[in-house]
């Protein structure tokens, strides 16, 4: 299997997003006085928010660089499948977001996304990295005094498809993110020496834990080759895994699947730097623990079903599957949902609000400090979906 590789060091990475944050700051202007400052009791809500930049590609080391560059420049990132997603679904969650910036991959720019070029704000195209790495390697002092969010700042934007067609935008805030991930991150050890592959889109909230997980802890992130992302390549996959020293997995169950059942039709094994697999977004099929266990030349991987709402900071909730037999508690024919994470809650209500009685069908509510801040500009959906 040939593809291009290209390796970004720490030092290049944080070179390369200093400088794209620089051109996104030159492009859409300074904050006004009364964005950076967040104590003005007196400025709007609209006005103390962070600006919302949309990152515009497919999979690609693009994508972690301009998601760095745009939390630098005190922003907001919102993530568009532009493999994935039609050219009016794209203008659509634009106008939608009120987004001040567009950054692209420049191949994306002069070709498939071309129309790009006919949107009223400014468009950044990343061309090949050294036009990012041989820009100056200092931080300019405006950049140094933005990067400074306070723990309730949006983060993010993540769109969801509306159930009256129209997306609705999730407000994910940093406070949430990094509850996850620094629960994640100590109970699992992950470290320097851990590795991630990137196969989640950057539209799926996944991929929050994929970049800031593994570069909060010193470890690495694998982007794949996006032809083999869409359609599915396992075979790709593998080799990156074998290749790359991968040690964790993060993905939905089906994709799972296909690297499991690649592996039992082609009789290879996943390496035994492979430790520890995340599965969530869809529902688990009972045997696929069992069958992950079987081609994993690590003896102690950890196989975790994880559950939540893009409303809830990636994830809200897990269950580690047992290492013996299917992984299913005794009695059990599917695998459970799960305990809430540190600092989350997950509650079973009624229609009154009261707790359900063991077995009485209910509503799960999600609480704590994963809570996102709302929908974007939709205050009558918030007000009805986020309870207070």
């Amino acid at each position: 299997t040939t593809y291009s590789r290209y390796i970004i060091t720490y030092q290049n990475l944080h070179i390369m997003a200093t400088n794209l944050a620089n051109m996104l700051i030159t492009a859409i202007g300074f904050p006004s006085a009364s964005a950076s400052a967040s104590a003005t009791a007196s400025a709007s809500a609209k006005s103390t928010e962070p600006r919302v930049i949309a990152v515009v590609m497919q999979k690609g080391w693009e994508q972690v660089v301009a998601v760095l560059a745009i939390q630098m420049a005190q922003c907001a990132y919102l993530p568009v499948d532009a493999r994935l997603w039609p050219e009016q679904r794209i203008r659509q969650v634009l106008d939608l977001s009120e987004s001040c910036a567009v950054i692209t991959q420049n191949s994306l720019f002069t070709e498939e996304c071309n129309w790009m070029a006919t949107l009223n704000i400014p468009v950044l195209p990343v061309a090949k990295p050294e036009s990012l790495t041989k820009l100056k390697n200092t931080i300019p002092n405006h950049i140094r005094q933005l990067a400074q969010a306070s723990p309730r700042d949006l983060a993010y934007l993540i769109y969801t498809s509306g159930s009256t067609g129209v997306p609705k935008g999730v407000c994910c805030h940093h406070q949430g993110a990094m509850n996850t991930i620094e629960h994640l991150n100590e109970r699992f050890s992950i470290g320097t020496t851990d590795k991630v592959l990137a196969i989640s889109s950057l539209a799926f909230d996944l991929s929050v834990y994929d970049i800031f997980g593994l570069l909060s802890a010193g470890g690495g992130v694998v982007i794949p080759p996006p032809d083999s992302v869409n359609p599915p390549d396992p075979g790709i996959w593998l080799d990156l895994v074998k290749k790359e020293g991968v040690s964790v997995w993060n993905s939905v169950p089906a994709i799972v699947d296909l690297l499991v059942s690649h592996a039992e039709y082609s009789g290879e094994k996943l390496p035994a730097s492979l430790r520890l697999f995340f599965m969530s977004g869809d529902w688990i099929p009972p045997s696929l623990p069992a069958r992950i266990r079987a081609v994993c030349a690590c003896e102690d991987v950890q196989v975790i079903a994880m559950g939540g709402a893009t409303e809830a900071a990636i994830w809200s909730n897990m269950y580690e599957l047992g290492k013996e037999g299917s992984g299913l508690p005794d009695g059990w024919a599917s695998v459970p949902y799960g305990r809430p994470l540190r600092n989350q809650s997950m509650l079973i209500l009624n229609e009154n609000m009261e707790h359900c009685e063991v077995w009485v069908t209910g509503v799960i509510y999600i609480g704590g400090a994963g809570v996102a801040s709302g929908y974007y500009r939709n205050e009558e959906r918030t007000t009805f979906q986020f309870v207070k």
